[in-house]
């Protein structure tokens, strides 16, 4: 069975009072898990794994403030 992957990429612009943001997506067919990436512009060369969740949202905290911080949701399942 072929994996239905989908990536979205998702850019933030966080501001000094931001330290937390919640983000959905729609759900591809046969996801069973999501991998979240995430490169600060500026900082990060490659994008980092920074966590890999089983619904299709996630809460991303300890945003660095003042700093564009872009993520890229991979969807996967067994088959990858």
């Amino acid at each position: 069975m072929a994996a239905d992957v989908r990536r979205l990429h998702i850019s933030l612009s966080l501001s000094l009072v931001t330290s937390a943001a919640t983000k959905f997506w729609s759900q591809p067919s046969r996801a069973t898990r999501y991998r979240v990436f995430q490169p600060i512009v500026g900082v990060d060369p490659v994008p980092v794994n920074v966590k890999t969740v089983t619904e299709p949202k996630t809460t991303l905290t300890d945003l660095p403030s003042g700093k564009t911080v872009q993520y890229d949701i991979v969807s996967a399942n067994d088959a990858g």
